[in-house]
């Protein structure tokens, strides 16, 4: 904590209302900074706060939660709504409410001397200029302005609902439609889940399947066990620079860590009864590294071989106005196209 102590008498301004933000103005506020936090939505929360309907954490609630205040028992896989009570709470509880500054867009950065002008359009519309002595950004990956939905010849045609995941909110837009949902990730996963529920038709589509890893691998082992312990650490492929006795061991023999990893891909294709276009084409390390992978609900899977999801690997050519062109030539046709496509964020804000 020395650090801080050096700096007790410092202002610092967060950019950010996220769990990441707020974490940070808690921390920085009983060390005896004097903070601000500017947050762009109307409400404290970020990712959890603003998002598709039925989202929630694909975890265990022990794996998300603040240390100083654990979540609830029996919160595991909770909602985002639920999640987003516990952020808030947390924010009061500790003082970050009072520091934050809702509907605030941090425009402009620059620094003059030793201080940070920061330029910030109030929730009136009013440009407003604040010097702090430090600037932390928290913006996030998943925020709702860095939404990004791939630009696709003919989308400007499409007569139908065309929304990124963030602004899902009305399930009712997806009664009695055709529904593609393009991605393969939790967001795609659950908006296609959540839209079967009322549409004639509800189809992903997906470029490229990943390895997805159950809540319980075998139906007995918590996910959490492998992916989030030293034991899974230490079989990653390759190995780690500083490794322990056990760890040097085991990577001594490359062929059985590949052949573990081969029957890891093995029992979760099993599992999750992965076959055609659903089963990856990289081996599970391979798509590790890369940086996909989802833990689905129990529900998809099943969901998907009955035929409630049709689950279609191709991409879009070009855009109808009710229907998706293929590269393969084949025509799609859709009503409401869902977009699970990730975000790109823009910190327009930041000096060159």
């Amino acid at each position: 904590m020395a650090s801080f102590d050096r700096f007790a008498e410092g202002s610092v301004c967060i950019i950010g209302g996220g769990v990441a933000g707020i974490a940070t103005a808690r921390v920085l506020l009983a060390e005896g900074f004097k903070c601000m936090l500017f947050e762009k939505t109307e409400e404290l929360g970020g990712v959890w706060a603003d998002n598709y309907t039925g989202s929630g954490i694909q975890i265990p609630s022990r794996l998300y939660e603040f240390p100083d205040d654990p979540l609830p028992h029996g919160w595991d896989y909770a909602s985002a709504s639920c999640i987003t009570s516990y952020i808030q709470k947390y924010a009061r509880k500790h003082g970050v409410t009072s520091v934050a500054q809702l509907g605030c867009s941090v425009e402009k950065l620059s620094r003059d001397s030793s201080k940070w002008q920061v330029e910030v359009m109030n929730a009136s519309g009013i440009l407003e200029s604040f010097t702090f002595d430090y600037v932390v950004i928290a913006t996030g990956v998943y925020s709702s302005t860095s939404k990004f939905i791939p630009p696709y010849p003919g989308a400007e045609t499409f007569s139908g609902t065309w929304l990124h995941s963030v602004d899902f909110k009305d399930v009712n837009l997806c009664k009695d439609k055709h529904v593609v949902t393009i991605g393969y990730g939790k967001s795609a996963f659950d908006c296609a889940q959540f839209s079967s529920r009322v549409a004639a038709k509800s189809t992903l589509l997906f470029r490229e399947s990943h390895w997805p890893v159950p809540r319980n691998i075998l139906g007995l082992i918590p996910f959490e066990y492998a992916t989030f312990s030293r034991f899974g650490s230490g079989c990653l492929l390759p190995a780690y620079p500083k490794q322990g006795l056990i760890e040097r061991a085991v990577h001594a023999i490359p062929l059985l860590l590949e052949g573990f990893w081969w029957l890891v891909a093995k029992i979760f294709a099993w599992q999750f009864g992965l076959s055609g276009d659903l089963l990856p084409k990289r081996g599970f390390i391979a798509d590790f590294w890369a940086g996909h992978g989802v833990i689905p609900h129990p529900d998809f899977f099943p969901m998907v071989k009955e035929g409630t999801i049709h689950a279609k690997q191709g991409a879009i050519k070009s855009v109808k106005p009710q229907s998706l062109i293929l590269e393969s030539g084949e025509e799609i046709p859709a009503d409401v196209v869902l977009f699970g496509t990730g975000f790109k964020q823009s910190m327009e804000f930041l000096p060159d």
